[in-house]
């Protein structure tokens, strides 16, 4: 029965007016939970109560009936509710206003905040989720130092294969002598062994180092892909809650992302650039620089829509490397493109990492440093750098192809994001169900009771006295003491509950009886039948299940089970004997936990689909 509904600081005080006191050595929650139990009657005062005895239910219940708050309850349910937004029969309707009122009454209109689907505007979502994700980034120092050390440890260990391998003109890699050729106006009887070697060396070192640089970009990116995987949870809850539009999430976070995304190119494009030899001109670094971010991006959102439509990360990365397989074969560099057939020449057309060759070669080879290298020769104008590009199967007339690298890359970007738009608008990817093995039984008939089967053991009692544990503060070098001389005692074959709000050092305490805590400080005594603790002992003989167990995903509960009891269980033991006795007892353990139904099921894991949280 209802024995009291109202404010709760308000409750006290109106079972003190039945004469009900609330002891100093309990809080309000347990007062409330013994009032009205036996327990209740050493709480009743009978001077200060309406009544002599104390109360029953049905008393309670009555003295809340005669109250006052109920009788404002009862006041407050009759009265017609201010918006009543069921719609309102009207005689005639206005087809220009169908949802139109008399006068000032508000039934029959839904307002319109609440029929906007959204809170706030596309553009207003956008810059909150750009805010967001770069608050998330600028968070994650260990990840963005770690980031550009690693691309431009990269950057500087690939270029220094080729070495000043595309500098031109230089003495290091023998260009000089093409250079000379060249100035001399190419005479036939000069073209010597030296000559062709020499091009074909910067030929060779050129094309080496923009292939190489746009395929660590691409294994950067493919790399990288998995990991978005794992942001689709967080998506699918805020989406199902209003909080932003699909194409606002994109769009935030791929503006969000473009600091890293300059960071690393930056930070692999400058040493490599330089160290490799390609053309020391302010113009042609800029422009090799702003195509490494529009091939970025391009390829961001092509491996983007994979993360978005395939269910696992084995399945992007697997998927994700026929990609960058086919990529790489249609690039340019492992095929010239004079050498691709033609009825493989639309991939070739199609490969954002061509068009970024394309454009980084025309921007190497009609750069200033080729500029005036032209001869004629039996009346053939002969430039070297559109040489270089016509003799792989480049377009060579002319710098305008660099334009055109970005007009392919920007609207490919762009046709690739709306496709990882509507992916992500329409394609919902949840975990799948229990996986599960042949033979399962759940929902059918138990099986027959297992034996009984006992172990014998020596029971312990393990004690604590004087546990102190000291972390040192994340963003000072203060000691912070999470546990403070805690003291207790847990008895051999007794049952004891941990209890304590939340953030009171419950799991804390736990780690540290278990020996799980590998960093800070702890101090105390901890015992096992008056033995000091010792962790090769302990952690042999002991079992410690944490809030969130890791388990083999592709286990069932059974096999999980069996190996725990091969490994741990003793076979010198007498009562144990051989591995069909240990398989009587998995069958036991199975039977009193209430698994023996889901024993033939793998248990999976959060992202894959498998056990629940409880049965896990």
């Amino acid at each position: 029965q209802l024995i009291y509904a109202g404010p709760i600081d308000e409750v006290v005080d109106y079972f003190a007016t039945l004469g009900y006191r609330q002891p100093n050595t309990m809080d309000v929650a347990d007062f409330l939970q013994s009032v009205a139990t036996p327990d209740g009657a050493m709480m009743f005062i009978a001077e200060e109560s309406p009544r002599d005895e104390h109360y029953s239910a049905s008393s309670f219940a009555e003295a809340f009936r005669s109250s006052e708050r109920h009788g404002e309850i009862l006041t407050e349910q009759s009265s017609p509710s201010k918006c009543n937004w069921g719609a309102k029969k009207l005689d005639t309707v206005d087809e220009e206003n169908p949802h139109q009122s008399d006068g000032d009454d508000v039934n029959g209109t839904v307002p319109a905040e609440i029929k906007r689907r959204y809170t706030n505007s596309f553009l207003t979502s956008v810059k909150l989720l750009v805010q967001k994700n770069l608050t998330l980034l600028k968070r994650d120092k260990e990840f963005l130092i770690g980031k550009t050390i690693e691309n431009f440890g990269m950057g500087i260990g690939m270029s220094m294969i080729f070495l000043q391998a595309a500098a031109f003109p230089s003495s290091l890699n023998g260009s000089d002598v093409i250079a000379d050729y060249i100035n001399q106006g190419c005479p036939s009887n000069q073209m010597t062994d030296d000559f062709v070697k020499s091009y074909d060396k910067l030929l060779a070192g050129t094309y080496s180092s923009i292939f190489l640089t746009a395929f660590h970009v691409l294994l950067g990116t493919l790399t990288g892909t998995p990991d978005e995987v794992d942001g689709r949870g967080i998506y699918y809850k805020q989406a199902d809650a209003r909080f932003y539009q699909a194409g606002a999430f994109l769009i935030g976070r791929q503006i969000s992302q473009l600091p890293l995304l300059a960071m690393e190119i930056l930070a692999f494009g400058l040493p490599f650039y330089f160290i490799a030899g390609l053309a020391y001109e302010a113009r042609a670094f800029f422009v090799y620089l702003a195509i490494l971010i529009a091939y970025k991006f391009a390829l961001k959102m092509l491996f983007g829509v994979l993360a978005q439509t395939l269910p696992k990360k084995a399945n992007v990365q697997g998927v994700g490397t026929f990609f960058y397989l086919l990529l790489t074969l249609a690039g340019g560099f492992v095929v010239y493109p004079v050498a691709i057939p033609s009825y493989w020449k639309w991939l070739f057309w199609a490969n954002p990492m061509a068009w970024a060759m394309q454009g980084m070669a025309s921007n190497q080879f009609l750069s200033s440093n080729y500029d005036g290298y032209s001869c004629t020769i039996d009346g053939f104008t002969y430039n070297l750098g559109e040489d270089a590009l016509k003799s792989r199967g480049w377009q060579s007339d002319g710098r305008v192809w660099i334009g055109y690298a970005f007009a392919f890359l920007l609207p490919y970007t762009l046709l690739f994001g709306v496709v990882t738009w509507l992916a992500l608008k329409y394609i919902r990817i949840e975990p799948d169900r229990q996986l599960v093995k042949e033979g399962v039984n759940i929902g059918a008939k138990k099986k027959k009771k297992t034996d009984e089967f006992n172990i014998p053991f020596v029971p312990v009692d393990l004690s604590f006295h004087n546990l102190v544990y000291e972390v040192t503060a994340s963003t000072s070098k203060d000691k912070l003491r999470l546990l403070n001389e805690v003291s207790g005692v847990f008895r051999a074959g007794r049952m004891c509950a941990l209890m304590g709000s939340s953030g009171a050092g419950k799991t804390t305490l736990m780690d540290v009886i278990a020996m799980r805590k590998s960093s800070g400080t702890i101090n105390g005594k901890i015992e096992l039948n008056g033995f000091e603790q010792e962790r090769t002992s302990f952690v042999r003989s002991s079992g410690y299940v944490e809030q969130f167990d890791v388990q083999q995903p592709e286990l069932t509960v059974r096999e999980t089970v069996a190996f725990s009891a091969r490994l741990r269980l003793d076979v010198n033991n007498p009562a144990i004997g051989d591995d069909a006795t240990k398989m009587k007892y998995v069958d036991h353990v199975l039977e009193i936990m209430e698994l023996m139904d889901i024993e033939t099921l793998q248990v999976g894991s959060f992202e894959e689909g498998g056990l629940t949280f409880e049965q896990r």
